[in-house]
């Protein structure tokens, strides 16, 4: 194996930079795609971390409800929805 396929299978496997979508997601939003990676990240957000707390992109109302405070642009980065594809899948 030539050192540029180890290096990236090193890096392969090493990454993180990853989006996990569960098939159901796709299918719960209507066969979409787009809107299947946005209901997962919102679960994602949603669901409490791995020592059951609610993760820094939520705050709470006067209620104890919890929103999740994003602007549509931040989903680019996080996993490559555009405003535009937001506004379509929300």
């Amino acid at each position: 194996m030539m050192d540029t396929e180890q290096s990236f299978l090193a890096w392969e496997a090493a990454s993180r930079d990853t989006i996990d979508v569960k098939r159901i997601y796709i299918d719960i939003a209507g066969e979409d795609l787009i809107a299947g990676i946005l209901l997962s990240q919102i679960l994602f957000w949603f669901l409490p971390d791995h020592d059951g707390k609610h993760k820094s992109c939520l705050e709470s109302d006067v209620n104890g409800k919890y929103w999740l405070v994003k602007k549509r642009e931040a989903w680019w980065y996080e996993c490559r929805i555009s405003p535009k594809q937001f506004d379509r899948a929300s």
